[in-house]
């Protein structure tokens, strides 16, 4: 990143939030699972989802709803890795934490 280059930490989760719309077993908290809504709104994106930065590390804290019968651990792991391959590719920044706090169970 360029010299006095920040992305706010809004920008960071929305990317984030973008990234767990592929999430399978689960979505991120804020998500809305109301099937009249074929898009979700981007202010929702962002909602269970907090960044901070420090320099050009950026931490993460998810909250995700798990679908009932699936494998928490492993939508868990896959968000992780959604957050972290998304935020690096489009920011260069360095991932250092995504952590998971699985807050509900949307069932059928």
């Amino acid at each position: 990143m360029g010299e006095g280059f920040r992305l706010h930490s809004g920008v960071l989760e929305l990317i984030a939030g973008m990234a767990l719309l592929e999430l399978k077993g689960g979505s991120c908290a804020g998500a809305s699972t109301d099937a009249a809504e074929a898009r979700p709104k981007k202010k929702n994106l962002a909602r269970g989802i907090k960044a901070s930065q420090d320099g050009g590390e950026v931490r993460f804290s998810l909250d995700l709803n798990v679908d009932y019968g699936a494998d928490a651990l492993a939508v868990g792991e896959a968000a992780q890795e959604l957050v972290r391959g998304a935020v690096e590719a489009m920011t260069g920044y360095r991932v250092v934490e995504v952590g998971v706090n699985v807050v509900g169970l949307r069932t059928p």
